[in-house]
């Protein structure tokens, strides 16, 4: 029975993987004290728009510093009507996040809270990536970051 139930969630999470969807968001040529941080969906609800924002940190050891970035992904919106953040291409359609709508008490300033579903992640890599310059090809280390679509 334990073997059946391990074969089970063997084949249940190597379909997930199978199945995922990867989209290059970003790839940076950084320093050996920088990294890419805190990749986060945001929305503008007014126009229906979403896309992703990162962070390159650097650490020289005693501060830390950031540079925030943004990045558009094709497919990815806002919908106005059911304030879900949804990533749309031909094969799927897959609801990334949830919004709920709260006002604070003391302020009376509506706040939205954004809810990650689970089906869309994000993933580090530092990769090297082969540049052609037109005159041979070069390898450069590079760190990237991915949106995992499942």
């Amino acid at each position: 029975m334990k073997r059946l139930l391990l074969l089970v969630v063997a084949v249940m999470s190597l379909s997930t993987t199978l199945f995922a969807k990867e989209i290059k968001l970003a790839s940076e040529k950084l320093g050996y004290d920088e990294e890419l941080v805190n990749a986060k969906f945001v929305i503008n609800a007014e126009m229906g728009r979403a896309w992703v924002e990162y962070d390159i940190m650097e650490d020289d050891g005693e501060d830390e510093w950031y540079k925030e970035k943004r990045v558009k992904v094709t497919g990815l919106s806002f919908d106005k009507t059911t304030g879900n953040i949804v990533y749309k291409d031909a094969d799927t359609s897959v609801v990334c996040v949830t919004t709920t709508i709260r006002t604070r008490r003391i302020t009376g300033t509506i706040v939205r809270i954004l809810t990650n579903t689970g089906a869309c992640s994000f993933d580090y890599r530092r990769e090297y990536e082969i540049v052609d310059d037109g005159f041979e090809l070069k390898r450069k280390l590079r760190d990237t970051l991915y949106l995992i679509v499942n």
